[in-house]
């Protein structure tokens, strides 16, 4: 979500899930795995942490997000120990 490239233009379920989950051929499949994704979305979405583009089926990150999920990505690879 925080990619460089959905700054813009936001991002999809779509693109999320292409990142979570290995591409399938089985289309039933491919619709089981799009549930978990928009779940969390509407988990990002109740807290303030991404916001939907009007009109479209995109999300983009909002300010509070960017810092909120930075700092967890910055935990997630330097641990927590170094944070506090």
């Amino acid at each position: 979500m925080l990619d460089g490239n959905n700054l813009l233009r936001g991002f999809r379920n779509a693109d999320i899930r292409g990142r979570i989950f290995p591409a399938v051929q089985d289309p039933i499949r491919g619709r089981r795995q799009t549930h978990p994704v928009g779940r969390l979305l509407k988990r990002l979405h109740v807290r303030g942490l991404v916001a939907k583009v009007p009109r479209t089926r995109r999300w983009r990150v909002t300010a509070i997000g960017q810092s909120v999920l930075g700092a967890c990505v910055r935990l997630h690879y330097h641990g927590l120990a170094t944070a506090i």
